[in-house]
């Protein structure tokens, strides 16, 4: 998918599946369950830069994310 999104944005790059690593521990509780960790993601985010986060998609990889710098 990001090979061909970088082919149709003429991008000139051939993404390969190792250009990419998945991290599936923060899935959290299912599609659209918002945890305490999405729920931090929206409130810092809406605090620190102005903007709102999506409960589903955003808000968890942001909680995934501010997790892992956490842990450096």
């Amino acid at each position: 998918m990001a090979a061909q999104t970088a082919r149709l944005l003429g991008f000139p790059h051939n993404f390969q599946e190792r250009d990419f690593i998945v991290h599936d521990a923060y899935l959290g509780g299912g599609y659209g369950v918002l945890g305490d960790a999405e729920r931090e993601a929206i409130r810092l985010l809406a605090a620190s830069e102005g903007l709102l986060a999506d409960p589903v998609y955003t808000s968890r990889a942001l909680a995934g994310l501010l997790d892992m710098i956490r842990q450096g």
